[in-house]
């Protein structure tokens, strides 16, 4: 975990999603890409979530800004991309149809009644064309892919966290 100094900000970027469920596994890979492509500064914490629920709590206590990264139902077509900032999230969850999103709005109620609730929630999504099982992207979720990566570089330098493209050596 990424321990918070006084008056400093912590951020966690969160990919929630079930692998086996095709599209529904984009926010983990998305994280899992950008772990892999930059350094990460030091008060930034990538997690893969999965389909975690209350085992998130510990990494949301003292989180300034959390960066939820997961596929999303909305208007448009698969693979756009969306960022929606998150006035209530344990409600907003609520709403939503896929079962790991439930036990997060758990979480974050929980996190809520025990003030650990991140001071900013901010959901960037793609929009899934299937969600069952199998291990691949669907075409238009995996060329949507670039762009929801790019999202999150964008965000996370507009929160003062600028990342640092990795240098690949090759053999």
């Amino acid at each position: 975990m990424v321990e918070k100094q006084a008056g400093e900000q912590r951020i966690v970027v969160l990919g929630v999603g079930n692998l086996l469920m095709g599209d529904e596994g984009a926010g983990v890979r998305a994280v899992t890409e950008l772990s892999r492509r930059y350094e990460m500064p030091p008060q930034v914490a990538v997690i893969d979530g999965g389909t975690m629920g209350i085992e998130l709590l510990p990494w949301l206590d003292g989180c300034s800004h959390l960066l939820i990264v997961d596929a999303m139902q909305g208007e448009g077509v698969a693979g756009d991309c969306r960022r929606i900032a998150i006035d209530s999230p344990p409600s907003f969850f609520r709403n939503r149809s896929s079962p790991h999103q439930i036990g997060l709005a758990d979480v974050l109620a929980l996190a809520a009644m025990t003030d650990a609730l991140p001071g900013a929630v901010t959901l960037l999504g793609i929009i899934p064309q299937r969600m069952d099982s199998g291990l691949e992207l669907s075409g238009p979720v995996a060329a949507g892919m670039e762009r929801l990566i790019t999202m999150l570089v964008d965000e996370l330098a507009g929160l003062g966290a600028p990342l640092v493209e990795r240098v690949v050596v090759s053999a």
